[in-house]
């Protein structure tokens, strides 16, 4: 699975499997949908904080923008132009 083609709902079962949140109620096994991690900003910035995942936009004229992501201590200083 690639990971960066995870979007919306996808994205949310994936991200609540990796934080152990059940999707179903043990009460009749009634499907719940996961909470929206893709798309509300206060449970997603939580974990990228908690992860000290960094996010970078890259603009880059050949490939266009994309977006990256890495975790854990920089290794690299990347230069900003200003």
């Amino acid at each position: 699975m690639d990971t960066s083609d995870l979007k919306g709902a996808h994205l949310d079962y994936w991200v609540a499997c990796a934080e152990r949140q059940n999707s179903y109620v043990d009460a009749g096994a009634i499907p719940m949908p996961p909470p929206p991690f893709s798309s509300d900003p206060v449970l997603g910035e939580a974990i990228i904080e908690r992860e000290q995942i960094a996010l970078f936009l890259v603009v880059d004229a050949e490939f266009g923008n994309q977006f990256l992501a890495g975790a854990g201590p920089a290794k690299y200083r990347i230069p900003i132009n200003d």
